[in-house]
């Protein structure tokens, strides 16, 4: 992107499809937005649902 533009990937995501549609998502968080952020916590599911994901193998081959 930067060799034929002269920009980067988060400038163009800005410019073309952040900003003009309101989204709130980001490439790179910006500082302002740090105490927005939480770290993603795992969940230990219940056991009835547990023997649902045991019984069904998920995977890249599956």
């Amino acid at each position: 992107m930067r060799r034929v533009t002269g920009r980067t990937l988060q400038e163009m995501y800005e410019e073309r499809v952040r900003a003009p549609y309101g989204l709130d998502f980001f490439l790179g968080l910006p500082e302002e937005h740090e105490p927005r952020f939480h770290s993603v916590q795992q969940m230990d599911p219940p056991p009835e649902q547990q023997a649902v994901f045991d019984a069904f193998p998920s995977g890249p081959h599956t």
